[in-house]
């Protein structure tokens, strides 16, 4: 006998089952006879310490950036750029400034010591108003929107004193294909 699935099966897709490392997959076909069967299967997903950190941080952004507005300098400064600064400067949310100060972005006060920040949320604000509004970033403002992070990142050379810094947050993003999450 086969059952409709609101007849018989106690979960959906997308239910949220108390572990966000399961997820819910389904599957329908039709047997021989041309009735319909539905099923629902359950998968453990790995979860590492990049995807945590993308989707703790990914939601908080787009927050962020809509508190901007669209069309400000903020808003259009790409979603990879702002998660692979963070990636690199903040260990992928594992530094102590990023864990114990909200810090991702290893931004500095003009004390020259680390900033401290409420929330990450705080501290992803500051982040894009730096670049909003810092000279050094006037270059990269002229180019947002219309060039992506493969290529902003390279007008980012007074973040840090790494002469390899953009090449390294290239790797970053390809590695880890940052630039399917802007828009």
């Amino acid at each position: 006998m086969i059952f409709a699935e609101e007849d018989f099966c106690p979960i959906s897709i997308g239910d949220d089952l108390g572990d966000p490392n399961i997820s819910v997959t389904k599957s329908e076909t039709n047997n021989s006879q041309g009735v319909g069967e539905v099923t629902l299967e359950t998968k453990r997903i790995k979860v590492t310490k990049k995807t945590k950190f993308i989707n703790e941080l990914l939601p908080q952004i787009k927050e962020v950036k809509s508190e901007f507005g669209d069309g400000s300098i903020e808003s259009l400064i790409p979603n990879s750029l702002v998660l692979v600064q963070g990636a690199l400067e903040g260990d992928w949310g594992n530094s102590t400034n990023a864990k114990k100060h909200k810090n991702h972005f290893g931004l500095m006060g003009k004390s020259g010591k680390y900033m401290r920040f409420p929330s990450t949320k705080e501290g992803i604000k500051c982040y894009l108003m730096t670049l909003a509004s810092h000279p050094a970033y006037k270059k990269l403002r002229a180019l947002l929107g219309k060039k992506g992070s493969l290529e902003l990142v390279g007008y980012l050379g007074r973040y840090s004193e790494d002469t390899l810094y953009a090449n390294k947050l290239r790797r970053i993003i390809r590695e880890n294909d940052l630039t399917r999450l802007d828009g």
